[in-house]
């Protein structure tokens, strides 16, 4: 009976002040390392939000761009001396013509159209016909033997004729005779932190500059900088494709992503 009551009377005496002390110091740890794992969680869900978004905008930019390259008017394209832009020719519409065009070596006299079998135009308006340019040296320019000409207005689909702008000599024939016609320059650049896309401007026949070519200007994507070179362009030869090599790095909200790609350009002569 008396060990019961000595048992009773320290139960009722409660918690010493270091048992109290010491409990609050092991539940103030718990909280602590538990208050930073759901910290550290919750930045690392946002991160990788931020990373996803940053990876689906840069992926759906470098798409548009590939698909626009590989559709260029082959030995088009150029990039500029920094890296930061690249210029192609968009192409339009792609033909056979009958008989050789003149060329630097056949004597055949300059001619200011070219016979075509019958052929329709694809989406924009052609300005230009490219017969079988071995680089864009021969493509952005105004002498003459040229790979590029002007042309004139086209006829009624289906089409059998391509007018020229003047009587031209070519620098050489496809070996396919192939005739292709394109649409205005166009360029892709990095402008500041904008992935910029230039159209409609005038064709220029110096070295391919930085600057804005005038046409129209639409803005691809914010938060961009190349990676340390935004294009690279590996030149074709006439039995293996051109690539281009994009190096862009997306950045917002403090986060940051490099995407890297290769564009196979097709080379048909």
């Amino acid at each position: 009976m008396r060990g019961r009551q000595r048992f009773s009377n320290r139960c009722s005496q409660g918690f010493t002040l270091i048992e109290i002390i010491t409990v609050i110091i092991l539940l103030s740890i718990v909280s602590v390392i538990g208050g930073r794992m759901i910290i550290t969680t919750t930045e690392s869900y946002n991160q990788a939000q931020s990373r996803s978004k940053l990876i689906q905008k840069g992926r759906l930019s470098i798409e548009r761009m590939t698909r626009q390259l590989r559709s260029a008017v082959p030995n088009s394209l150029r990039v500029s001396g920094s890296g930061a832009c690249i210029e192609f020719m968009p192409l339009v519409a792609g033909a056979s013509y009958l008989t050789d065009v003149a060329d630097s070596s056949n004597g055949v006299t300059p001619r200011s159209s070219i016979g075509t079998a019958s052929f329709t135009l694809g989406l924009g308006s052609p300005a230009h016909a490219v017969v079988a340019p071995f680089s864009s040296d021969e493509v952005y320019t105004a002498a003459v033997p040229s790979a590029r000409v002007a042309i004139g207005v086209l006829g009624a689909a289906p089409i059998t004729s391509v007018p020229l702008a003047s009587a031209h000599q070519f620098v050489r024939n496809s070996i396919n005779r192939r005739v292709y016609l394109g649409a205005a320059p166009a360029r892709f650049c990095i402008n500041g932190t904008d992935l910029v896309y230039y159209t409609s401007y005038v064709l220029d026949t110096g070295a391919l500059g930085d600057g804005d070519p005038g046409g129209s200007t639409s803005i691809l994507s914010g938060g961009v900088a190349a990676a340390p070179t935004a294009f690279v362009l590996a030149l074709g030869t006439q039995d293996r494709n051109a690539t281009v090599d994009l190096h862009l790095q997306y950045s917002e909200g403090g986060e940051s992503v490099v995407l890297n790609h290769t564009v196979f350009i097709r080379n048909v002569p």
